[in-house]
């Protein structure tokens, strides 16, 4: 993934910049989200390597993607999170994790926060929360480890409203 993103940066003639060959690739990286069956599974929970990679490449691009690209590429993944087979709704949230990593890692180093506007991270939060209470365990591990990432991102900014209302299914995804 270190390679793709140094190819990515390498294109980038300037911070405005979105091409064809980007859009393409982001729209690869949805397909291979909705299209993915593979799973290892593990002791404890399911490995989809393709699905990391396919989620961390679709989160590079849509952190260099303009707005309105960004909104339809997270709108994408939240129609992919309420999916009815759990490999979908899990390669979406694997998705939103790493998008919510990206967001953390620029938004406190630096002040791009502003390029995410609350209309990106609170739908990845609001459907995170919402998939507490999925019906695979697999979906309910990736919905936690967003959350996780998101309460950095949250409790930074000192807006954790959101991140109060997780509680509650945490606990009762817990219990079951």
């Amino acid at each position: 993934i270190l390679g793709v993103l140094a190819l990515l940066r390498a294109w980038r003639s300037d911070d405005d910049y979105f091409g064809k060959w980007q859009n393409d690739a982001l729209a690869r990286c949805l397909c291979v989200l909705a299209l993915d069956r593979f799973g290892d599974f593990s002791e404890s929970s399911t490995v989809a390597p393709v699905r990391e990679i396919a989620g961390q490449l679709a989160s590079l691009l849509i952190g260099m993607a303009p707005c309105g690209v960004r909104c339809d590429a997270v709108s994408i993944l939240d129609r992919l999170a309420n999916h009815s087979e759990w490999e979908v709704r899990h390669g979406a949230l694997v998705a939103f994790k790493f998008l919510v990593v990206l967001i953390e890692a620029r938004g406190l180093e630096s002040e791009e926060t502003t390029k995410y506007p609350e209309n990106i991270i609170l739908p990845i939060i609001q459907t995170s929360v919402a998939k507490l209470t999925d019906c695979s365990d697999d979906v309910k591990g990736a919905a936690a480890q967003t959350l996780v990432e998101a309460a950095s991102v949250y409790w930074a900014k000192g807006t954790d409203v959101l991140l109060r209302e997780a509680v509650q299914p945490m606990w009762f995804s817990l219990r079951n």
